[in-house]
């Protein structure tokens, strides 16, 4: 309903801006972990849907790390986490605007289906996904600086996307890892791969990258059509499946 004041009335007009829950404001500082920088006045956990915006304040995670369940970065918006420190993803990752990764550790450890995506590939220091009972899906580009570790019984599906070595790419997890890319380079040239690697296109032949493969088993070619074409020497610590 309208609100009407006469020409000669006098008073105070309260006007409250609502926000949801999760939302960086950024009103004290650049510190994720202080509990006023957040929409009422709570630091993200586990449950915790995040939302990052432009503020003259942008969020720095630093010593203690960060948790939530979904977050998401909006254009023109910056997400830091300084030095070593570390952010648990229990959902999705949604980066639309940067991420300054330093020497941090990202680490999707949710129990349902969880996504890397946003319109921005995003750039990751170390990688780890430590989700064991559903897989983490790449609905972008990925680019990982120092190390990609999918744990023991965890799964990245990569899907046609591409996987980037962003400096001293390592494999250093004993998962399964997915790509159905089918450009000359899905995955990084002469790497170790620890995981399991399988190459999975449903539209055509991929090139097999170069490099050692030491999963268990070693590689799989599980593609469905086309002829697969190795970059360069491939060398396979165990078993080799070729499945169609």
């Amino acid at each position: 309903n309208a609100t009407w004041f006469g020409a000669s009335t006098t008073g105070i007009l309260n006007v409250i801006t609502a926000c949801f829950s999760g939302t960086w404001l950024g009103l004290t500082n650049t510190d994720w972990n202080t509990a006023t920088n957040w929409c009422g006045g709570t630091i993200p956990n586990t449950l915790s849907d995040v939302t990052i915006g432009f503020t003259s304040n942008q969020p720095i995670i630093g010593t203690g790390g960060g948790t939530c369940r979904n977050i998401t970065i909006l254009a023109g918006a910056t997400l830091t986490i300084s030095s070593t420190n570390t952010l648990t993803i229990r959902g999705n990752w949604t980066n639309n605007g940067n991420f300054v990764s330093n020497a941090s550790t990202v680490i999707f450890n949710g129990s349902s289906p969880q996504a890397i995506g946003g319109t921005n590939t995003t750039v990751f220091n170390n990688l780890s996904n430590t989700n064991l009972t559903a897989l983490l899906t790449a609905n972008n580009g990925i680019t990982v600086k120092n190390s990609l570790n999918i744990n023991n019984a965890s799964v990245l599906n990569l899907g046609t996307f591409v996987l980037t070595d962003g400096g001293s790419f390592s494999d250093v997890g004993t998962g399964h890892i997915y790509t159905a890319n089918t450009s000359s380079t899905p995955i990084p040239v002469g790497k170790t791969w620890n995981s399991v690697l399988t190459y999975s296109s449903t539209t055509g032949g991929q090139t097999i990258v170069a490099g050692t493969y030491n999963g268990s088993p070693s590689l799989e070619l599980d593609n469905t059509s086309g002829t697969q074409t190795a970059s360069g020497n491939i060398v396979t610590g165990g078993q080799l499946n070729i499945n169609n």
